[in-house]
């Protein structure tokens, strides 16, 4: 089942509400040589003073040359509340900001309106996949989005190699489902990137609770770290061991009143959940079909993205 989000088909474990990462795009037209038209990666600089007064949490900026005189860019909420009932909302407030922001940056647009607009939501740290089911899972359907950033296409790339093999293997000997499916849902979450999962799904929560303050203070230290640390971290690529020790090499240096927050959570109920699920995948008796399919259809609801010309 690659199906993508909410997909009604595949029985997932006990948990929380996923939350949202909301982000409005647009492509459009510069004058060449424009000195903003240059790549940007999470800027998470303050539109202006009057930020908060839309209601929004903290966003950051991507902008992307795409040539020709073509930038697209993205003002995004890296990842709201858990259980948001209509993130969808927050789409509107992410235009005005956007466009407030490119005024700021003072970029020559040759037109009025965009070539295209693009409009996210992306359902984040929602529960895993069961691993003992009979239908298996890959992308969006198996929860492969990374809870941390929102990223998934490149780590399911390098996912599927070894899935397709475990797939031919069990298919040489096929005596129907169940352990050989087991097998194979090994090979899509292996225990050491569940447990990794877990850790991002931690940093989430974290995440999601931040004003603009606890924004900027989290991401000035991360951009601290060693280049190779926050980017196996980002990209999702870290081996378990270096990610541990990555959180932990980033908790000793943060400032007391966020490493107070950290260390709350850790004792927390996040903490219980995060050593619970630590051993792998859980089984799907814990949890009713019936179930499932209400969780399923309830984050399909709300799950969508759509690229369109105004």
């Amino acid at each position: 089942d690659a199906t993508g989000h909410g997909s009604p088909f595949v029985a997932r474990e006990r948990g929380p509400a996923p939350g949202y990462q909301v982000a409005w795009g647009e492509l459009w037209a510069v004058a060449d040589g424009d000195a903003s038209q240059a790549m940007t990666f999470m800027d998470w600089t303050a539109v202006d003073d009057d930020e908060g007064e839309d209601g929004l949490p903290p966003t950051f900026l991507y902008a992307m040359p795409r040539g020709s005189g073509r930038l697209f860019v993205e003002e995004t909420v890296l990842v709201g509340p858990r259980g948001q009932a209509d993130p969808g909302e927050s789409l509107p407030g992410l235009r005005a900001r956007l466009h407030r922001r490119l005024r700021r940056l003072g970029l020559r647009r040759l037109a009025d309106e965009p070539l295209e607009v693009e409009r996210c939501i992306i359902p984040m740290g929602a529960p895993l996949p069961c691993g003992d089911q009979r239908t298996l899972a890959f992308g969006g359907a198996a929860g492969m989005v990374h809870p941390a950033t929102g990223y998934m296409f490149a780590n399911i790339l390098a996912r599927r190699a070894r899935v397709a093999e475990a797939i031919a293997l069990e298919l040489r000997d096929w005596v129907g489902p169940g352990a050989p499916s087991r097998r194979i849902w090994a090979a899509i979450w292996p225990a050491s990137e569940v447990r990794a999962w877990r850790l991002y799904d931690f940093g989430m929560d974290i995440l999601s609770r931040l004003d603009r303050r606890g924004i900027d203070g989290f991401f000035a230290e991360f951009f601290e770290l060693p280049a190779d640390r926050w980017r196996g971290f980002v990209s999702a690529s870290a081996p378990t061991p270096q990610l541990m020790g990555t959180m932990l090499r980033y908790f000793a240096r943060v400032p007391g009143p966020l490493r107070n927050r950290l260390a709350g959570a850790l004792l927390g109920r996040g903490g219980l959940r995060l050593a619970r699920g630590f051993t792998g995948l859980s089984a799907s008796g814990r949890r009713s079909s019936a179930q499932s399919l209400a969780a399923s259809s309830a984050a399909s609801s709300v799950s969508s993205s759509a690229s369109t010309a105004p």
